[in-house]
């Protein structure tokens, strides 16, 4: 792969980076009354329906699919709920090899000097992939609904496949049609991390937490992911 790394330290820096764990804080509704009783049941708007997976659209990923068949998202300023955490972000496109449980995601970014910030988050330890348990309710933070190398049971065998195939990934992502399309507009970098079972809809979720000094709120991006074999 050209980076210097014995294939060991390619596996414990692998581990390390689609290991990491996501925190996040819920904030309860205000409470109601009903008669002499004070009730703390949580109240519904317009905010709270927003947050339901059931109303997002749908992004299918195929596992194993050549760089033609590459899947993107776009427009994802308009996607980030609740509110607009990480500028500069427009686009994602996503490669799922069927070698192991992972997924390498391109990220575009607006030409701004400014996008360092959340550059670093996306390719740090907040960004990640949550699978969806209630399409139904408004999204929260669940700890054991996100992938992780552990909860995916990645093999030692697939972090060895990963370890010496990424530079080949990113380049085949960077060559595609779509990849060459984006980049001609906008700067990108690339990061991957584990992914949910096939066939279960997933939220992209960035963890609440301050990261390089800089103090981010739990975000999700308003569209279901769903990983097909």
């Amino acid at each position: 792969m050209g980076t210097g790394y014995s294939r060991r330290e390619a596996l414990g820096l692998t581990v390390a980076a689609l290991g990491a764990s996501l925190v996040s804080a819920c904030v309860p509704g205000p409470p109601t009354t009903r008669g002499n009783r004070i009730l703390a049941t949580p109240t519904h708007s317009l905010a709270d329906e927003r947050l339901k997976p059931s109303v997002w659209k749908t992004t299918t990923v195929k596992v194993g699919a050549g760089a033609e068949g590459l899947a993107s998202l776009k427009f994802i300023q308009d996607l980030q709920l609740p509110d607009v955490s990480i500028l500069y972000l427009t686009s994602m496109t996503f490669y799922a090899p069927k070698e192991g449980p992972f997924v390498t995601i391109g990220l575009y970014y607006e030409r701004n000097a400014l996008s360092g910030p959340g550059r670093r988050i996306l390719t740090g330890p907040a960004f990640g992939l949550q699978a969806i348990s209630d399409v139904d309710a408004p999204l929260k933070y669940e700890s054991e609904q996100v992938a992780t190398v552990q909860t995916m049971k990645a093999s030692g065998d697939a972090l060895g496949w990963f370890a010496e195939n990424r530079e080949h990934i990113v380049e085949t992502m960077k060559q595609s049609a779509e990849g060459t399309a984006l980049g001609r507009m906008y700067d990108c970098d690339f990061t991957t991390r584990a992914r949910p079972p096939d066939n279960v809809p997933a939220a992209l979720v960035i963890a609440s937490g301050t990261y390089q000094g800089i103090d981010v709120p739990y975000t999700m991006i308003a569209q279901q992911v769903v990983f097909s074999s």
